[in-house]
């Protein structure tokens, strides 16, 4: 093996062990860890990761889409019965207009 190939092994070992004794600190002391979108690491202890769990959940609750609301059977077939009802109307005002004149 060359110098350089044992090198960059030890690098990788040392690394793996901070990593490891990084996370045996914090969950020993009750933090969460977290890794964000963008591969950053954080570590919440026990009140900061309740806050930021009820932030996120009102946010995702905020951002549902509508396709989550149509999901349930019944609320499709009562859409689609009003979606049924204003065309029948449309129609039938179409062709009411057509009678006059």
């Amino acid at each position: 093996m060359k110098e350089r190939d044992t090198n960059v092994l030890k690098e990788r070992i040392i690394k793996r062990i901070e990593r490891e004794e990084e996370e045996r600190y914090y969950t020993e002391r009750g933090y969460r860890r977290f890794v964000d979108k963008t591969g950053n690491v954080k570590w919440f202890s026990p009140e900061q990761y309740r806050k930021w769990e009820t932030e996120r959940t009102r946010h995702q609750q905020k951002r549902k889409s509508l396709s989550y609301y149509l999901s349930g059977r019944k609320t499709r077939k009562t859409v689609i019965l009003v979606l049924t009802g204003i065309v029948i109307v449309v129609i039938m005002y179409f062709l009411a207009e057509l009678r006059r004149g």
